[in-house]
């Protein structure tokens, strides 16, 4: 008799389970990949130190940003990626024809704009700079934030672009943050001989890993059954499984010289990423560990000694 009064009970119990984490998975997918989500996102981080430090920066460096702007031809631009989302590009070209190119890509619930502080200094080593709205983030069309795994294919997108109007360029693809996960996403798939070397700055192994973590992290949920459940929801609303997006599977694939850029005390991205990124690609490759670097914000912090490794590597395969 006691089990037969036990069984309904725990019926009632696993169903409020169920549905207390299907609520929650689509709360948490909600909150990670919609642009609805970026207000409060920036709320929690506009206080932390590496925000502060990036801000300086930026605004120290604002004349030499609108002297950069004068000195370049700009051009804004559109394109229709493979499912027909509408993106949207600023390009600055030098005023003397140069076959280098850098495509910067930014990190998570920022555009294009937030790029020009590292534009003026790619600009002022001869590359031509475009710089690209990720789907669902400024002027780019799309609800959901696919945290660089449809951006990859719409990275393709610009790449092919450039190379139709100059078949002669040389290509630099560097991304920070979301966009290092893009341009390593990118670097797995066929990409024109144009592409001469990838930066990547920052970026997570793979989104499960990252939501994984951010959920122990921000939520104290554990991984199962949440991470299960929002990969669910993510490709109902969201268009691709989470367990899709993995940066170490593609750098596997990758054939283009690749360097690793990551902080020694990045804590929102930690910094073990970057050891099973650079273990994992078999292309030609280099790792820069900056001392005392959070998330995001190893140029801030390595100046001159991260110029000198990017200038040396990416001299190796532009000139």
């Amino acid at each position: 008799m006691k089990r037969k009064n036990i069984a309904p009970a725990f019926k009632i119990f696993l169903s409020g389970l169920f549905i207390y984490t299907v609520y929650k998975s689509v709360k948490l997918v909600d909150f990670a990949l919609s642009r609805d989500g970026f207000e409060m996102f920036e709320r929690m981080s506009k206080d932390s130190r590496e925000m502060q430090l990036i801000k300086n920066d930026a605004k120290k460096d604002k004349e030499k940003i609108d002297k950069f702007i004068k000195r370049s031809i700009k051009r804004d631009g559109f394109i229709e990626s493979f499912d027909k989302t509408r993106l949207f590009a600023q390009v600055y070209r030098q005023r003397e024809y140069s076959k280098k190119w850098a495509i910067l890509v930014h990190g998570y619930s920022a555009n294009g704009n937030d790029m020009m502080y590292m534009a003026r200094k790619f600009f002022k080593l001869g590359y031509n700079v475009l710089l690209p709205d990720c789907r669902g983030h400024g002027k780019s069309e799309g609800d959901y934030v696919t945290m660089g795994w449809h951006d990859r294919l719409d990275l393709v997108e610009w790449v092919n672009k450039i190379v139709e109007r100059d078949k002669y360029s040389k290509i630099l693809l560097y991304g920070y943050s979301m966009g290092a996960a893009t341009v390593m996403m990118a670097s797995g798939e066929d990409l024109p001989k144009n592409v001469k070397c990838i930066i990547e700055d920052c970026g997570y192994s793979s989104v499960v890993e990252e939501f994984s973590y951010q959920l122990k992290k921000l939520f104290k949920l554990p991984r199962f059954p949440f991470i299960h459940m929002c990969e669910i929801v993510s490709n109902i609303i969201a268009g691709y499984k989470l367990s899709e997006a993995s940066c170490i599977n593609q750098v596997k694939k990758c054939k283009t010289p690749l360097l690793f850029i990551h902080g020694e005390k990045d804590e929102f991205v930690p910094t073990h990423m970057v050891h099973k990124l650079y273990e994992a690609a078999t292309c030609e490759k280099e790792l820069f560990i900056v001392k005392n670097a959070g998330h995001g914000v190893c140029e801030n912090i390595g100046k001159a000694d991260y110029w000198k490794v990017i200038k040396d590597f990416s001299s190796k395969y532009l000139n």
